[in-house]
């Protein structure tokens, strides 16, 4: 028989929330030969977005880590100290 210590069945503490998103692939070529998967997946995009009331674009936004934004703020105040 297995036994466990309780450090070892302890649950670690998060710093921040974590989610967990998971896709599959189902062969739609058949269903909608007229569109391409990657036109499938836009088409999915948008509807999630108007499902929310959100715009794609901010949805997308949302949907990042923030590194992209972080960046752009950081070579906006760059532009701005050195013009």
């Amino acid at each position: 028989m297995i036994t466990f210590s309780d450090k070892q069945l302890k649950i670690p503490e998060m710093q921040r929330p974590v989610y967990l998103v998971t896709g599959g692939m189902s062969k739609f070529d058949r269903a909608i030969p007229e569109k391409r998967t990657e036109e499938l997946c836009v088409d999915a995009f948008t509807e999630a977005a108007d499902f929310i009331d959100m715009t794609p674009t901010k949805m997308n936004r949302k949907l990042g880590d923030g590194t992209r934004d972080v960046n752009m703020e950081r070579s906006e105040s760059k532009r701005e100290s050195t013009g």
